[in-house]
């Protein structure tokens, strides 16, 4: 997924959809949640066995768009998640798309963002606690905007963060570290 994007690019779109937002030029509403069987808290703590998400936003220029979604239980992986847009000017279906397919870039890349602005300019080591799909995109996006030499990671599962170790070291030609204890990753 990666390979094909220019990360630069990626990272400033979301750039300038952040700022446009801030200055309310665009419109969103925080989640939208029903559970069933129903509960006043919107089902923290998970006492639901069914879960419906609504996610909704539009800016001028860009377009409006939803993040659906439905779960029974726990989430499964690619589950029950789509993104539709639709043409702003219009207001017509452009798209509909596979929230699975783009999850770990939508919601990587803003680390890429926050990064360029908070980071360091100089700063070199980058540390990761979690090792999936949006752990990998968070590491591209930030090594797309700072000099990361050295990157730090620890997950609960040995297993994932081998193969993240193997994936992002061999991708990025940077020195990865496995740390069997997430303290070990944000010491120093």
């Amino acid at each position: 997924e990666f390979q094909r994007l220019d990360l630069n690019e990626v990272i400033g779109v979301f750039e300038d959809a952040f700022c446009r937002i801030g200055r309310g030029e665009g419109v969103y509403h925080s989640r939208i949640r029903l559970t069933y069987p129903p509960h006043q808290d919107g089902g923290a703590g998970r006492r639901w066995q069914q879960n419906m998400r609504i996610l909704p936003a539009m800016l001028p220029g860009v377009g409006a768009g939803l993040r659906i979604g439905a779960t029974k239980g726990r989430m499964v992986a690619g589950g029950g998640y789509l993104l539709v847009f639709f043409d702003f000017e219009t207001m017509k279906p452009k798209a509909i798309i596979s929230d699975f397919l783009i999850h770990g870039i939508r919601s990587g890349v803003p680390n890429g963002v926050a990064a360029k602005h908070l980071a360091r300019k100089s700063a070199r080591t980058l540390g990761i606690l979690g090792s999936g799909r949006i752990a990998r995109s968070a590491t591209r996006a930030v090594s797309a905007v700072r000099p990361i030499q050295r990157i730090k990671v620890y997950s609960p599962n040995p297993e994932h963060r081998k193969a993240y170790v193997q994936e992002i070291g061999t991708s990025l030609g940077i020195d990865v570290e496995d740390h069997g204890h997430p303290e070990s990753v944000v010491r120093d």
